[in-house]
Order: C-alpha cells, then sequence, then structure tokens
C-alpha cells in the first residue's frame, strides 16, 4: 500500500510541475513586456516569443541589443555590433538563474561580466569594445558546458 501511495504522489507531483511549468516561457515574455511598459520603455514582445536579430542597432548613445537568456542558450547567441560603446539588455526568460560574461580577445580572462539575474529579470551591462571577436558565456554551474555560449563580433 505505501508503495501505491508512493507512485501516486509522484504521479500527480509530475502532472501538477507540468502544469506549473507548462507556458513558463510565456508568463515570462508577458511579465518582461509588462516591466518594459510600465518603465516607459517603448517596443518589448507584445506578449509573442520570438527570435532576436543578431546586429546591434546603433544610436546617439552607442550600440544596443537584446540578448535572451534562457535554459541553456543565448538567443541570439551570434552578435556583430560597431566598436564603442554597447549596452546589452540581458532578459532571463528561463527558469534557473543565469549571468554573462564577456571574456578578454585572448581568452585568458574575463573583460566585462554582468552580475546574476533572476529568472524573469533583465539586467543592462554597458561596455566599449575594441574591434575584434569576443567569446561570452554563462559562468553559473555548468551552464557554458550546456551549451549557453556564444560570440560577439566587433567591427572598426
Amino acid at each position: 500500500m505505501k508503495g501505491l501511495v508512493a507512485l501516486l504522489v509522484v504521479w500527480f507531483g509530475a502532472i501538477g510541475g507540468g502544469f506549473l511549468l507548462n507556458g513558463h516561457e510565456q508568463r515570462v515574455a508577458n511579465f518582461l513586456t509588462a516591466a518594459n511598459a510600465k518603465a516607459g520603455g517603448t517596443g518589448g514582445t507584445g506578449g509573442t516569443i520570438t527570435k532576436i536579430a543578431g546586429t546591434a542597432t546603433a544610436g546617439a548613445d552607442g550600440a544596443s541589443i537584446t540578448i535572451k537568456m534562457k535554459d541553456f542558450s543565448f538567443d541570439p547567441n551570434t552578435i556583430t555590433a560597431p566598436a564603442g560603446k554597447l549596452t546589452l539588455v540581458l532578459q532571463n526568460w528561463g527558469r534557473y538563474t543565469h549571468d554573462f560574461r564577456i571574456h578578454t580577445l585572448d581568452g585568458a580572462g574575463e573583460l566585462a561580466t554582468a552580475g546574476r539575474v533572476g529568472a524573469g529579470f533583465a539586467h543592462d551591462l554597458t561596455v566599449t569594445l575594441t574591434p575584434g571577436t569576443y567569446d561570452f558565456d554563462c559562468s553559473v554551474s555548468n551552464h557554458a558546458k550546456r551549451g549557453m555560449t556564444g560570440t560577439l563580433t566587433v567591427t572598426g
């Protein structure tokens, strides 16, 4: 009887967990859209999930690009940006906490890093970059090994 009870608890837990996690990315999209609107921002996801272009757009204050941090990837994971000031808008669309670090051109160290970003939250990281190809990743636990990496090409 104990085995049957344990089996039922696990089974109902799995079903309940599926209902709780189903639609997680859409709930995060709605949250980030609402937070953007509340902060007076423009654009946003409009409640839909779309792939982001991998080219940073230049403006008066430098270039900027939005990066979706997912479990376990970046979208986009290949970025091209002009040299100079670059603002990365890091949005965590995943269930886990992530971070973001850019490695030096020679790969020997960190050039810049954003602190940890919890699920459903966003963080801006502004850096000034010279031309070259930089690798970036998430240094939390084994996230980089699981594919949470990317390349940032800065053009002259």
